[in-house]
């Protein structure tokens, strides 16, 4: 598939959850009428030059509660994707949020995916991330989610060979 833009949520002069550094900007200009537009002609673009028809996403960061939901209850987006990073609490109950948005939203029927996750996005310990890679891996079979999440800290994996996890 294509994936537009990583993390549009932080396009534009502001995140999508707070202002830049100098306190002023649009904190919310990936759901302006212009970015809508700009990714509804570089939808279509895609699709005319694609012979192959790959499905077409856009990924929003922090979480799934940021995602432009107009865009993803359009025809133009297939598939949802964003990330799962958290300061506290237990990464289990992400995935569930994540399906609870998905529901709320009227996302059910299209395919959702968690393309970055892992503890907080700066880090944690590496025993709290072995923990986030086990409990994503497991718990997203309880979801309705389209394949296991994207760990992160990919390096982590192999420095600590982690690999067993995927078995």
């Amino acid at each position: 598939g294509w994936e537009l833009v990583s993390e549009y949520d932080l396009v534009g002069d502001g995140h999508a959850g707070k202002p830049n550094r100098a306190g002023q900007g649009d904190r919310n200009y990936c759901k302006s009428a212009e970015a809508r537009a700009w990714l509804k002609e570089m939808i279509t673009a895609l699709r005319e030059y694609d012979p192959y028809e790959r499905p077409v996403t856009n990924h929003y960061a922090t979480d799934f509660s940021i995602v432009d939901r107009e865009m993803a209850q359009s025809p133009l987006l297939d598939y949802i994707v964003g990330d799962a990073y958290y300061d506290q609490g237990q990464y289990p109950a992400f995935p569930h949020m994540a399906q609870a948005w998905a529901r709320a939203y009227g996302h059910a029927r299209k395919p959702w995916w968690v393309t970055e996750f892992g503890g907080n996005w700066n880090a944690a310990s590496s025993a709290r991330l072995e923990a986030d890679l086990h409990a994503g891996l497991w718990s997203s079979w309880m979801t309705s989610a389209a394949a296991t999440p994207l760990f992160w800290w990919y390096d982590l994996v192999d420095r600590k060979d982690y690999y067993g996890h995927y078995r």
